[in-house]
């Protein structure tokens, strides 16, 4: 069987419908290789047509975050007239990477997100895998300006913010989760 070939020439978003798939958007449609162009606009959305996932073009909230707030934020997220937005998976995140970048930013060129690459990290649903004896709960963040991962403490009492952008798509890596 020939793999199909569809080539996107535009897509357009109209606020009262809700999004739609895009034929030929994705590799699992049958097309393999690098998409040209990788992310497609759709309203408040952008499309990666490498990962087939969508993500929120702006920041779901303008200021830093607790990881509990960042979670319930993304939950409970209407953007595009659709619902399941989660926190990215650490690899979700990484995607949008190109490490092949040289300098700063490290987001793949082209990217339309109107989030700030600034130094900001940004949370992760990926737990981090703490020492024994370590009683902390942590997970994953990433600065999407450097590419840097580190990990930030999740528990309720402590209070790391960072910012927050929304996936929708893919799996879910729900770690901790807080009454």
């Amino acid at each position: 069987m020939t793999p199909r070939m569809e080539t996107i020439t535009e897509v357009t978003w109209n606020p009262k419908q809700p999004l739609k798939r895009v034929p030929g958007a994705c590799p699992s449609d049958g097309w393999f290789g690098k998409p040209n162009p990788r992310f497609i606009e759709l309203g408040p959305t952008v499309l990666d047509r490498e990962t087939c996932l969508l993500w929120t073009k702006l920041l779901i909230y303008p200021m830093t975050l607790s990881y509990r707030d960042a979670t319930y934020k993304c939950d409970t997220a209407q953007v595009g007239g659709r619902g399941g937005w989660h926190l990215p998976t650490l690899h979700q995140l990484m995607s949008l990477l190109d490490f092949d970048v040289a300098g700063y930013p490290k987001m793949t060129p082209g990217h339309p997100f109107l989030i700030p690459i600034a130094e900001n990290f940004y949370w992760t649903s990926t737990v981090y895998d703490s020492a024994p004896g370590d009683y902390q709960i942590y997970n994953y963040i990433v600065k999407l300006k450097s590419g840097e991962v580190d990990h930030a403490n999740i528990r309720p009492d402590t209070k790391e913010l960072y910012s927050v952008v929304c996936v929708r798509g893919g799996q879910t890596n729900q770690g901790i989760i807080f009454p």
